[in-house]
Order: structure tokens, then C-alpha cells, then sequence
């Protein structure tokens, strides 16, 4: 097949590599070092003139025997330049290879001609993310920073929508689709283009489509493919493949033969018994014979159908446990909290499992290899299986426990000085700020699954403890539409009380107004003081932030064009009454004092009150320095508004000295955003006496912006520069 075509005319192997290596520092021009190494294919500097290469096709699957489908998608396909393409690949039952199928063909395409879709190759799985998840998982590799990528889900999918039709063409797989409704943010409408999808063979749903779908369609050329059966011959080439079993005689293949006619069409059944075939004669064992007594012997299809032969009680009896694990990655260390062992133990028993082919190895090596069950139905099998005692509650309250404790301890590196629930103080952290970003950064997907789940399975108040301690990571990291999405999840949920809703609520609120989603951001926070004030019993920090975040929204007024006094007064009477809240929290806690008092200084300087507002400034100063001198975030902040202050008083050079001394503290925290703002504020000062400096400062605050996904900023900056280049 396919002897004249250029599917068979592969070039080398190419690797893209990119090494984006930036640092900041200093108090004058930021350099942000872009360094690309051994590109092959062509990189688009489409991401606000930040490097970024169209991802290849995911690794190609082992060949099976899918001639004809794959003939299909070749000849619907290939010269198909013109129009977009909607291929869906499905057969009369579950499990007949349709994802093979699909991923067999994105890799032919890929290695035939990579500019066939130069736009790249994505692929989503529905049954493992839900659709929020997939999508922004998408423009993650469309190139989005967290920081970019919209709150508001209805946002993020036109969002998506715009991107896919505006980088040329591309393909897209969209696997396990149960609903046609969940294909279409996926669709490209570009010319060319392919969205390839496998379908659920068992949901009736999926070819139920409403008359706005079928009006989006209307533009679309659809192309069924028909994923036959395999004959037997066929299954059995799946099984050898499988099995590492390179040739077969007349004895093998009759034995083979009974094994694929047992198990019937099942490609997965077929594939499972090769996987254990194989682990038994890595151990010199007669894998194939083994399969073909138990048959003989009438046993039920399959000897040992979980690829637990040979292990011991306790370890099935684990491995059962892990079963309950949410359906995604791991690392050795839930395994270790999981079975009370040592982790070297537990990797050991979850490298043996990925020989059995009942664990795969989702990416990582050595000791940061990370796991995943290669089955879903397998797994789901072990977990009801019989026989084997396994305290399910407990099983999985540990799992979630172990993310919630890795959650807090990242929190504690973090954010020390800020409050959890049942940690109101300060707690010290095992870990640098550098160490805990690089665990959270390898957990935080499994993680948000994790939250999801627990939300599902009903362990309402693990998932918030999830959600309020992680937020620590979200937050600096920009990853806002994380936090929406855990957050509406837990709290559409249910079951907390009005303290620990308001506290989300406060949480998700500061997520839309830094995405400048106003109206939601207001909406949260209204409802947050709502909860706040009718909780029982109080929850007097919860109050307090929840009356922080309502001002926070009136001031926000001011800073969008609909500055009134109303607005001012509004906020301030929020901030001072937060300050009083704080006053009388027992034991004293100064950060919330601080906090809050800085924030009625600055309403007070904006409705004329100076002098206070200097004097309060002052204190907030001395608070961070004498009782809190760790936290040099809210230090920075509070030199920030010093120096606003004398600005607007008419002082630039005092200005100029706090805004750099502020400066030099966000450098040592990383705040890259901050950074990026006080530049702003330093040009303004040096527009006229030193125009080379200001174009300086606005030009670094511009590459900040930039990275850190802060886009209306860097426009406005974009703007400012123009201007200025332009003035005579």
C-alpha cells in the first residue's frame, strides 16, 4: 500500500529543541535571552514575538492491520487543501482500534510531508480531561502563557476558535468524543485543515446534532471512516505484535488462533494478553502455551486477566488500592503515602508494573518518572474485582490527602505568611521557593484532576483544602483559568459552608479581575461578603478578605475610566472596615493589619487625604520591617504606593526612590508583572528630562508584559512608545 506515494518517502529524523533562557535583573534595561537550538521545522514568532514551533504528530502507535480506513484518510485527506475536513473514525462496537487508527494517520501524514499541515498537530482525549481541561491544553501548545489564556470558559473556547483558524492549516485529533458538542471548539475552519475524531461506539449521543451545529457544519466537507473488524488473521498479528513475537510456526499460530477467537474483537483484550505473554517470557516462561492451556482448560478466556500473576497478596492488594487513584499521571510518592512504605519500594513494585504492561510511564526517568494505568477498563476491573480486601474510603482519602499535604507545603514556600483554614499562622517549609515551584509545576495537572474528582466522589472539604492552598502557585504563576476551573467545580459542587465558599469565591474573584473580567470578579465578591457576614460561626479572616475583595472591586473602578467618588468612598469604607476586623483578630495578626491599613492609605490618597495617607504609609512600612521582615512582597507594594504618593505630591525624585528600592525587592521575589508595572511608573518620571531613559524603561516593561501574558498592558505600553517615537 501506498507504494507510489510520498507516505513511504521519509526524510531523517528531526528534533526541535528550545531553550528560552531569561533573567532579570538589575535596575536598568532587562535582557530576555531567546536562544533556539537544532530547529528542523519552521518557528512562528506568532506568540507576542515569542518563539514557538507548530508541535509534530504524537508518536506513532504500533502498526496494526488498518489498511482500508487509513486508505480512506489518506484519499479524503492528502489533496484536500481547499476546504476543512471533518473525519470521524468509528466501527459498530467498542474497542476495534478507532484511536489507532487516527494516530496511525496524523504520523503518516507527518512523516510524509511536513508542510501538509504546517500549522501542527494536537490531539485531546475526552476521557481522560473534560472539555475545559482539553481546551486549554490547546492553546498551551498553540503557545499561550497561563497567564494568557482566558478565565471565563465561553472566552477560552472563542478564544481557541479564533487560533485554529487563523494559523494555517492544521490537524487535530479529538479522541473518546461521547457528544458531537464537544468536538466543535476543537474544529479549525481553516483551509486544509482536519479535525479527526474517534467516537464513543457505545453513546448514542454522538450523531445527535442541533440545527446550530449543523448551520456551523455548513462550510465543513465530512468524511466517514469505517473501521472494519479485524479477521482473525489480522488479531492475530496484534497479539504477536504485542507479545514480541517476531515469527511464528504452524504450533504457535494455531495456538494463537484459540487465544484472539476466545477473546473475540476486543483489540484491547487482544493487546492485554500480548502485554502479559511478553512479561512472562522476559521471565522464561512459555507466555504463548500458558495463554492456550488456560483456554483449553475452560478458564474464563484469559489466565491471570489483570497481569497480576505472580505477586503476592499484599502487593495485589496494593496495586488494587492504586486502582482508585484518579485517572491520570502519579508519581512514586502517592504510591509511598498510599502503602506506607518507602518510596524506593513503591517505585520499585510500579516499575515492575509497567514491565507486566499494567502501568505505563507517562513521561519523567529515574526517580522522576511518572505513571499512569495503560488501561482504563483494566484498572476499573482490579477495583471491583473479587477477593481482594481494599478499605476504598481510606484508599482514596489517602491519595487525595497526599496532594492536599503537597499542596500545603508548596503554600508554605510560597506564601508563609498568608492563611489556610486550619493553619492560621505562618508554617515553615521543608522546601525553597525554588524547589516547591518545581514540584507544583509536575504535579499541578494531576493535581487539578485530583480537585475535580475529589469534587465528583463527594470529599467536598479536601478539594476546597486543595484549591485554597494551591492557590499560592496559581497566583504568581498567572494560571487564572486553573483557578476558575477548580474552583467552579468545588463550589458548584456543594456541601461547604458560607466561611470556606466565600473564601473560594474571594479566590476566584482576584483570578477574573487580574483577567480584567470585571463583571464576574464583582459578581464573586459580592456574593463572598455575603457568605462572609452570614457564617456561623463567623470566620473573621474570611470576612476580612472578602471585604478586601469587594473594595478591591470599587477601586478597580478607578483604574478603568469610571473613576467616581462614589466608587472611592465605597471602597474605602470596605478597607477600613476590613482594617477593623483586623484589629481585633485574636491571636494579633500584623500582615492583616498591614495589609489592610495600606489599602485605606491608598483610597484616602486618591480622595485628597495626604497627609493621613503619608502618615499610614509610613506605618505599614515600619510593620513589614520590624515584625514581618520576610515578607518583602507586601514591602514592595507598600514602597510602591510611598512612592505614588509623592508623585502625585509633586516629588519625583523621592518617587524614584521608592519605586527602585520596591523595584529591587520584586527582582528577589520574581514578580515579573510588578516589575513590569513599576517601570511603567519610572517612565512617566523620566519622559521629559531623559527621553532615552523612558524609552528604556517603557521598552523593558514591554518584553515583562509581554511574557507574563499581561496583553492589555503591553498594548497600552505599545502605544506609549509609539508615541513617543513620534514626538519631534
Amino acid at each position: 500500500m501506498y507504494d507510489d506515494d510520498p507516505a513511504h518517502r521519509t526524510g531523517p529524523e528531526s528534533v526541535t529543541r528550545n531553550a528560552i533562557n531569561g533573567d532579570i535583573s538589575g535596575q536598568s534595561k532587562v535582557v530576555q535571552a531567546h536562544r533556539i537550538e537544532n530547529v528542523a521545522f519552521h518557528t512562528h514568532f506568532t506568540r507576542e514575538g515569542r518563539p514557538w514551533s507548530p508541535p509534530q504528530a504524537p508518536a506513532a502507535p504500533l502498526r496494526h492491520n488498518h489498511d482500508l480506513p487509513l486508505a480512506q484518510l489518506w484519499d479524503g485527506v492528502w489533496h484536500n487543501h481547499e476546504h476543512t475536513t471533518l473525519a470521524v473514525v468509528e466501527g459498530d462496537r467498542p474497542r476495534l482500534g478507532g484511536s489507532t487508527v487516527c494516530r496511525a494517520a496524523l504520523r503518516l501524514y507527518n512523516d510524509s510531508h511536513e508542510e501538509r499541515f504546517p500549522g501542527g498537530y494536537y490531539s485531546v482525549d475526552l476521557r481522560r480531561d473534560d472539555r475545559a481541561i482539553a481546551i486549554t491544553s490547546v492553546l498551551s501548545r498553540l503557545g499561550f502563557t497561563d497567564a494568557e489564556i482566558p478565565t471565563d470558559p465561553s472566552a477560552r473556547e472563542r478564544r481557541l476558535r479564533e487560533e485554529l483558524g487563523s494559523r494555517g492549516s492544521l490537524a487535530v485529533l479529538v479522541d473518546n468524543a461521547d457528544r458531537f458538542e464537544d468536538v466543535l471548539p476543537f474544529l479549525s475552519e481553516a483551509p486544509g485543515s482536519l479535525t479527526l475524531v474517534s467516537a464513543n461506539a457505545t453513546s448514542n449521543r454522538f450523531h445527535e446534532r442541533e440545527s446550530w451545529v449543523r448551520e456551523r457544519l455548513s462550510m465543513v466537507e465530512e468524511l466517514p471512516v469505517w473501521v472494519p473488524p479485524m479477521t482473525t488473521d489480522e488479531r492475530i498479528g496484534v497479539l504477536a505484535l504485542h507479545a514480541g513475537i517476531s515469527e511464528m510456526d504452524t504450533n504457535l499460530r494455531d495456538m494463537a488462533r484459540v487465544i484472539v477467537e476466545a477473546l473475540g474483537h476486543d483489540l484491547g483484550a487482544v493487546k492485554e494478553a500480548g502485554r502479559r505473554i511478553r512479561y512472562r517470557r522476559a521471565r522464561g516462561e512459555d507466555g504463548l502455551s500458558m495463554e492456550h492451556a488456560a483456554i483449553n482448560r475452560g478458564e474464563d478466556t484469559m489466565a491471570d486477566p489483570d497481569g497480576l500473576d505472580g505477586l503476592t497478596a499484599r502487593q495485589q492488594v496494593r496495586i488494587a488500592e492504586l486502582t482508585w487513584h484518579p485517572d491520570t499521571d502519579f508519581g512514586a510518592g502517592v504510591a509511598a503515602a498510599l502503602w506506607a512504605c518507602a518510596v524506593d519500594e513503591a517505585r520499585t513494585l510500579l516499575d515492575d508494573l509497567v514491565e507486566r504492561g499494567l502501568l505505563e510511564g507517562a513521561n519523567g526517568s529515574g526517580q522522576k518518572t511518572r505513571y499512569r494505568f495503560a488501561q482504563a477498563r483494566q484498572a476499573e476491573r482490579i477495583r471491583n474485582g473479587q477477593g481482594l480486601s481494599v478499605d476504598v474510603n481510606t484508599a482514596y482519602s489517602t491519595i487525595v490527602r497526599y496532594y492536599r499535604d503537597l499542596a500545603r507545603t508548596v503554600h508554605a514556600a510560597l506564601s508563609p505568611h498568608r492563611w489556610l483554614f486550619d493553619q492560621p499562622g505562618p508554617v515553615e517549609s521543608m522546601l525553597t521557593g525554588g524547589e516547591a515551584r518545581e514540584v507544583a509545576s509536575a504535579e499541578r495537572n494531576t493535581l487539578r484532576t485530583v480537585i475535580f474528582d475529589a469534587a465528583r466522589q463527594g470529599h467536598h472539604l479536601l478539594a476546597f483544602e486543595l484549591c485554597e492552598a494551591f492557590w499560592a502557585y496559581w497566583f504568581p504563576q498567572g494560571s487564572f483559568s486553573e483557578v476558575v476551573d477548580t474552583h467552579t467545580a468545588v463550589l458548584d459542587a456543594g456541601c461547604l459552608d458560607s466561611a470556606r465558599r466565600s473564601r473560594l469565591l474571594v479566590q476566584r474573584s482576584i483570578a477574573y479581575r487580574r483577567d480584567r473580567e470585571f463583571t464576574f470578579s464583582e459578581a464573586d465578591a459580592v456574593r463572598a461578603l455575603a457568605l462572609a457576614r452570614s457564617a456561623e460561626p463567623l470566620h473573621d479572616l474570611a470576612l476580612l478578605t472578602a471585604l478586601e475583595a469587594r473594595g478591591d472591586c470599587y477601586r478597580e473602578h478607578t483604574t478603568t475610566g469610571n473613576e467616581s467618588e462614589a466608587d472611592l468612598r465605597a471602597a474605602e469604607e470596605h478597607f477600613a472596615e476590613a482594617l477593623r476586623v483586623a484589629e481585633g483578630l485574636s491571636p494579633e495578626d500584623v500582615r492583616a493589619v498591614a495589609n489592610a491599613m495600606r489599602k485605606v492609605a491608598e483610597v484616602r490618597d486618591r480622595r485628597g487625604s495626604r497627609t493621613e495617607s503619608r502618615y499610614l504609609l509610613e506605618r505599614v512600612d515600619e510593620l513589614w520591617r520590624t515584625r514581618l521582615p520576610g515578607d518583602l512582597h507586601n514591602l514592595a507594594r507598600t514602597l510602591t504606593a510611598r512612592g505614588d504618593l509623592e508623585f502625585r505630591a509633586g516629588d519625583p525624585d523621592q518617587a524614584l526612590v521608592l519605586w527602585s528600592e520596591a523595584l529591587e525587592l520584586h527582582e528577589r521575589t520574581g514578580d515579573r508583572r510588578r516589575i513590569a508595572d513599576l517601570r511603567v511608573r519610572r517612565a512617566d518620571v523620566f519622559e521629559y528630562p531623559d527621553r532615552a531613559a523612558c524609552l528604556e524603561e517603557l521598552r523593558a516593561a514591554l518584553v515583562l508584559y509581554e511574557v507574563t501574558g499581561a496583553l492589555p498592558q503591553a498594548v497600552t505600553v505599545r502605544e506609549m512608545l509609539e508615541a513617543l517615537q513620534n514626538r519631534s
